[in-house]
């Protein structure tokens, strides 16, 4: 045997086992659900949360599976779709054409360059820890006046600790030629503004219901921890609070979500994943939004500094809808699949070609979730051990070395 035919039976060899290897890294999906009502080439799947629960947190293990009348395998491309929703903004051209006071109140008017509507104005002013409340009108002529806007609070915070600024007016889409704001003081540092129409795609939600809520408050570390827990994972996104406190507040609060827990002599330790930091206060809406993180219990942490506790009255926990617009081009039964941990993202060639689906899409039925894997007692452990795999061949490359060095001293 020849020194270039040794070293390619070396490398055939270890191919093989690195080819098993994968092999038994890649397990099966562990969970399938029948699909139902396929009558066109494309459809939609609207997934259940449930799914989430055994699914990958990035979804990369999902399969759409069939068989064919002729007992082929076949796989369904499919593009995996988030309704984030989505905010696009055109900002409108304008002049200044009035900075005046009267009567202890500052007026600012604005003039539109093209009659254009608008939902938005952004005030950029000088000004530092103000609380004021304004007027928003429009106009046709400048001489009659229309409310848009009565107290409208605008406010500034600036502190050696806290910077919190709320200056932005939003209201119902309007159009007039004139706008125009009343400050309540003269004294207005304005630097300038943006008018601008905002066209929203409100994101496609899911209400969860089903957790339960604890509150405790540290009065030690001045904070309340509020611990929301669901039955089983779901993907969150979405929290508003419902604060019934009559008075004003502002307190900065984090939400932290679990990813998972370690044993340690104490006991378990539960392992929490940053996900939003805002400011909870009596000006905005309660609400706020995040990427969205599977989990099955969040830990809302709110600051009181050297405050009362906020009376948070009920909360409310979304989630983004997920979808999957799948191709079918064979007859056959199919099922959604997944729960396969070791599984790689999918590479399928409608990706891009995005434009040919049709925009109107039937939506198929899923079935409930049936477990097809393997159970524990029916895997080999000597076969499962990637440990015994690697083991292997580390073993057969040394025997092989070995031989290769005995034919070198052979032919030497």
């Amino acid at each position: 045997m020849t020194m270039q035919m040794m070293k390619n039976r070396i490398f055939s060899v270890a191919g093989m086992l690195l080819i098993a290897f994968s092999m038994y890294a890649e397990n099966g999906p562990n969970y399938a659900r029948e699909i139902s009502g396929i009558a066109d080439a494309w459809h939609r799947i609207e997934l259940p949360a449930d799914l989430f629960r055994h699914a990958t947190k990035d979804l990369r293990d999902l399969r759409i599976i069939g068989v064919t009348p002729g007992n082929d395998t076949i796989e369904a491309p499919y593009i995996l779709k988030v309704e984030r929703g989505k905010i696009e903004s055109q900002q409108v051209a304008f002049s200044t054409i009035n900075n005046s006071t009267r009567e202890g109140k500052r007026y600012i008017t604005f003039s539109l360059d093209n009659q254009t509507p608008i939902n938005e104005v952004k005030l950029a002013l000088g000004n530092t820890n103000f609380d004021w409340n304004i007027t928003f009108e429009g106009s046709q002529d400048q001489k009659k006046w229309f409310t848009i806007e009565e107290d409208y609070r605008i406010l500034n915070i600036e502190t050696d600790q806290t910077k919190y600024n709320f200056t932005a007016l939003h209201f119902e889409q309007t159009n007039y030629p004139y706008f125009r704001i009343t400050f309540p003081v003269t004294e207005v540092d304005f630097k300038g503004a943006s008018l601008n129409n905002l066209k929203t795609v409100e994101p496609g939600y899911e209400t969860y219901s089903d957790f339960e809520v604890t509150k405790q408050t540290d009065n030690t570390k001045k904070q309340t921890e509020i611990n929301l827990v669901f039955d089983k994972a779901v993907p969150v996104s979405y929290i508003k609070t419902t604060v019934s406190s009559e008075f004003d507040f502002y307190r900065p609060f984090t939400v932290e979500v679990l990813t998972d827990s370690v044993e340690t002599p104490n006991g378990w330790l539960p392992q929490y994943k940053f996900v939003h930091a805002g400011i909870l206060n009596s000006i905005e809406d309660p609400e706020f939004t995040f990427n969205s993180e599977t989990t099955q219990k969040i830990k809302v942490t709110i600051r009181n500094h050297d405050n009362e506790p906020l009376d948070i009255e009920e909360i409310e926990i979304k989630g983004f809808n997920y979808n999957l617009i799948a191709r079918f081009t064979k007859n056959g039964n199919y099922s959604l699949q997944y729960g396969n941990k070791n599984a790689s993202i999918p590479n399928y060639d409608i990706v891009k070609f995005q434009d040919k689906i049709p925009e109107e899409l039937t939506t198929l039925s899923l079935g409930e979730a049936q477990f097809v894997g393997t159970t524990e007692k029916e895997v080999s452990p000597l076969m499962a051990s990637k440990i015994w795999i690697w083991g292997v061949l580390v073993i057969v490359v040394l025997v092989l070395g070995w031989f290769t060095m005995g034919m070198i001293k052979k032919e030497g």
